[in-house]
């Protein structure tokens, strides 16, 4: 009795939300293939996903998106049908992990991928099909990076889109002063800016350069997590560079007092932003 009403909760939970909907019919689907190929016996989806083996290598540099699919869906013995002409996929990747993942993983962080290009994954009769999210709208293919290290990221002026998960700051309490720190560095006009809270990642699209300059800021005051307080303040009769030059020569030198709520924090930290009349304090 309890089984049944743990199955007709989650049966109701995929259809009332569509994102759920989405990623409980790809792993349904996904799921149900593996067991033909492999024809084990039937049991529970939670089980059958946590027992698939770890194969799949998703280790990419400057790949494109297609190639991934293509051996994704090659790995898994499943035919998939891609958009072509004006809607087709373009965009590159790079993401690398380092160790090997099932494929139901794959599939997942694949999805989300093609979320960041504009494109959905769909089971539609016995193959997967690839649909662009907005036929109308034409984004623009820019190359894709996945939490990668800065010395990864170009530093040029090539637009790309980035995602950083942050492992400390908590984008649901820093919102509103990581956003005004993103606004400040990034280009006024193009950049595209979002806070994803659910998953505590940034997903930035400018210029490359942009970008690094503003996540080796954000980065670093994510070593320390939410302890610090960020605040951006505006210059008007000095220069960012002359300040942060001051607070470099006023820092005490030598080991900071014991905590009693664990390990002392990190000294002050202070960075001068692109713009020259901003500075950014923790």
């Amino acid at each position: 009795m309890m089984k049944l009403k743990l199955l007709i909760l989650l049966s109701l939970f995929c259809t009332a939300y569509p994102a759920v909907q989405e990623k409980c019919d790809i792993k349904q689907f996904l799921l149900e293939k593996l067991e033909e190929q492999t024809k084990t016996k039937k049991t529970s989806r939670a089980k059958k996903a946590k027992e698939q083996p770890k194969i799949f290598n998703f280790n990419y540099s400057d790949t494109p998106l297609v190639d991934v699919i293509n051996e994704l869906a090659a790995a898994s013995k499943l035919n998939i049908l891609l958009p072509q002409g004006a809607l087709a996929i373009t965009s590159k990747l790079t993401y690398h992990i380092k160790d090997k993942i099932s494929l139901i993983d794959a599939w997942e962080k694949l999805q989300y991928i093609l979320s960041l290009a504009g494109y959905t994954i769909k089971p539609k009769h016995d193959l997967l099909a690839v649909i662009k999210n907005d036929a109308t709208v034409k984004r623009e293919a820019v190359p894709i990076y996945i939490n990668e290290s800065l010395l990864d990221i170009p530093d040029t002026d090539q637009v790309i889109r980035a995602v950083f998960f942050l492992a400390n700051i908590r984008l649901k309490v820093a919102e509103m002063s990581l956003r005004n720190i993103l606004t400040d560095m990034l280009s006024k006009d193009s950049a595209d800016i979002k806070l994803d809270t659910e998953t505590n990642a940034l997903i930035l699209t400018d210029k490359a350069n942009n970008i690094k300059a503003v996540m080796k800021i954000i980065l670093e005051l994510d070593q320390s997590g939410t302890r610090d307080a960020i605040e951006v303040i505006s210059l008007y009769y000095t220069s960012a560079q002359l300040v942060q030059a001051l607070f470099d020569q006023l820092k005490p030198e030598g080991q900071q007092p014991a905590s009693p709520f664990g390990p002392p924090p990190p000294p002050q930290k202070q960075a001068a932003t692109q713009n020259p009349l901003t500075l950014t304090i923790s």
